[in-house]
């Protein structure tokens, strides 16, 4: 029974031998410069692959819907190239795709290189259609935190009391430079416009903005929150000086249109009226704001109509200070109302 099990098993070996021997011999040329190819090929493939499986699970996701097609035949191409192949050290592969791609090294060598290149330059290709989708998002996906951590930080500054503070006080300059014009005859609308000086300081608002949100912007580790706190006070002390030099302008030219010491006087109480008007209306509500500005106006709107049209005529201190003090008087009446409101 021995000699028969020993003789059996050297039958086996012999046809093994010859099997390997006739598939040896049947084996197909295979170009040397072919083989180099495949290998390259491969290098190239198997380095793209490693880039996606850098990516992230998420992003891998979204772009196999979005540009992933192209995988579905590759695994065609590869199933197509591997069906009814055997060679025996891809039996312990892992799993299908690990057999096949054993499967299609070993095919290479025996007479399907330039197969083997179509595949992996195909798979490539793919590959790189999907890298370009998961740059993307990922650009996208970056860019999106750097938005949220700008606006998170920007906020913060743009909530502050002393921002609130430094706007009223911008809106209080725009605001007087509206009432004295208000007070001047056509002749002079020209006056103190496209000030060389306002643009100049516009300019220095933008570039002190820019530095301020590219502060913004930085990573964690070179964000300095004190640095930007230093750039956006900056930016705002620079932004309530550009309303000055129109004002300035406006008032230094008002003795060309009748004004003199006692009209100054008027006016300086006029504007300490607007600043407080403009105080006291942020603290009431916008619809008794507006009751109490429209209640002042159609109170003393035919006096002041009255006395500007005298004024334009004869634009001389007389008239003048009689204007300044129906507009005092308004002024007054409003202020008293929104008292009555303020919160």
């Amino acid at each position: 029974m021995e000699a028969l099990l020993i003789r059996g098993l050297a039958s086996l070996a012999t046809l093994l031998v010859l099997l390997a021997c006739s598939a040896n011999a049947a084996r197909p040329a295979t170009d040397p410069n072919d083989l180099r190819m495949v290998e390259k090929e491969l290098a190239k493939r198997d380095g793209l692959l490693k880039q996606l499986e850098a990516t992230s699970d998420e992003v891998k996701q979204k772009c196999d819907m979005l540009a992933g097609d192209c995988l579905m035949f590759v695994r065609d191409q590869r199933d197509e190239l591997t069906t009814g192949r055997f060679f025996i050290e891809c039996q312990t592969a892992k799993n299908t795709e690990e057999r096949e791609e054993c499967l299609l090294k070993n095919l290479a060598q025996h007479g399907k290189a330039k197969e083997a290149i179509g595949f992996y330059a195909y798979h490539s290709s793919c590959l790189n259609k999907m890298l370009k989708c998961t740059a993307k998002l990922a650009k996208q996906r970056a860019g999106e935190i750097q938005e949220a951590m700008f606006n998170h930080r920007k906020l913060n500054f743009e909530g502050s009391p002393e921002l609130a503070q430094l706007q009223t006080e911008v809106e209080i300059v725009a605001e007087k430079v509206k009432y004295v014009r208000s007070t001047l005859p056509p002749a002079a609308d020209g006056i103190c416009k496209d000030l060389p000086a306002i643009d100049e300081c516009w300019k220095q608002v933008e570039e002190h903005t820019q530095k301020f949100e590219a502060e913004l912007v930085k990573p964690e580790s070179e964000y300095d929150e004190a640095a930007a706190q230093r750039l956006f006070e900056q930016r705002n002390r620079t932004e309530v000086s550009c309303a000055q030099p129109e004002l300035d302008c406006i008032t230094g030219k008002l003795g060309d249109y009748g004004a003199d010491r006692k009209s100054r006087k008027l006016l300086d109480g006029n504007f300490d009226l607007v600043a407080r008007r403009y105080r006291l209306a942020a603290k009431t509500t916008p619809r008794a704001a507006e009751e109490c500005l429209a209640a002042g106006v159609a109170r003393h709107q035919g006096l002041i109509i009255a006395h500007f049209r005298n004024y334009v005529k004869q634009t001389i201190p007389f008239f003048r200070i009689q204007l300044q003090r129906t507009f005092l008087t308004m002024h007054r009446f409003q202020v008293q109302c929104l008292e009555r409101h303020a919160k």
